[in-house]
């Protein structure tokens, strides 16, 4: 099962997100990780959970203080929502990121399958988190970061050396 993770704290981009995606979904489930109070909420009708704070308190318990609040990491409550439900692939991208083409998780695990070592950057730069060495080939891949289509996720030489944040 493929599932697609989003954390969002903003109802008007999610409800931007899920229409824009809706002709392109190739994912089996959508799990929204709302970073606020269940009673903040917005309904998510094409989402399979939506968790916010109070769920994460709910079913983490004493362990609840792990997961990050107020910013993007919060997307892990949904990373471990979707192991328990059984995901073979976890994939996630943010509220106001849109189609750029017809099957974002088919190309992207297509390209995972495909590629036998690390690479860099449609604009030919290193992405950050690419090591130095050992740039042959990978064993597995169990995290993979992906790359924006026309803003580069520089490393800290070429952010240096270009000027870029």
């Amino acid at each position: 099962m493929k599932v697609l993770v989003i954390p969002s704290n903003r109802a008007d981009c999610l409800e931007t997100f899920c229409q824009r995606w809706q002709a392109v979904k190739d994912w089996d489930e959508l799990i929204v990780v709302w970073d606020g109070p269940e009673s903040e909420r917005p309904s998510v009708p094409e989402a399979a959970s939506v968790l916010s704070w109070d769920t994460i308190e709910r079913d983490l318990g004493d362990d609840a203080w792990i997961v990050s609040r107020k910013n993007a990491g919060i997307r892990i409550a949904g990373y471990l929502e979707a192991a328990r439900r059984g995901a073979a692939v976890i994939a996630t991208i943010d509220d106001d990121c849109y189609p750029a083409g017809d099957a974002f998780m088919r190309s992207h695990l297509d390209a995972l399958l495909q590629t036998p070592r690390w690479v860099t950057s449609a604009m030919n730069m290193t992405a950050r988190g690419v090591p130095y060495r050992n740039l042959g080939q990978l064993q597995s891949v169990h995290v993979n970061a992906g790359l924006w289509r026309t803003v580069g996720d520089y490393d800290a030489p070429h952010s240096l050396v270009l000027g870029v944040d």
